[in-house]
């Protein structure tokens, strides 16, 4: 199996052996910054944190966002847990970039 590092810090690393990062690194398609991104792209990513105002997803190199609980999914949702959880793949389509936090809305993948 193989690796991707998603962030290195002086005493830590993340890694993921997920599917779709891997995907994207391999294809060259891997957000490393919000300038990276624009409004309607659609990247992958995986949920990092739920809160009750939303879903935290990480991307690459630290870059993460915000799905607020009234766009995580086409259709409102009253809370994130039971619908999301921390690890899961997703594919984040990117709502608004304002540097922090970048805004998304989830796909399920």
């Amino acid at each position: 199996h193989q690796l991707l590092v998603i962030r290195k810090k002086p005493t830590s690393l993340l890694l993921s052996g997920k599917n779709s990062l891997k995907k994207a690194a391999k294809e060259g398609t891997r957000p490393t910054s919000p300038s990276d991104l624009n409004p309607s792209a659609v990247v992958p990513g995986f949920i990092t944190g739920l809160a009750n105002y939303g879903c935290f997803v990480t991307m690459f190199d630290g870059l993460s966002g915000l799905a607020p609980k009234k766009h995580p999914t086409d259709k409102f949702l009253e809370t994130v847990e039971g619908h999301f959880q921390p690890g899961q793949s997703v594919r984040a389509f990117v709502i608004s970039v304002e540097e922090k936090p970048v805004l998304l809305s989830l796909i399920h993948i």
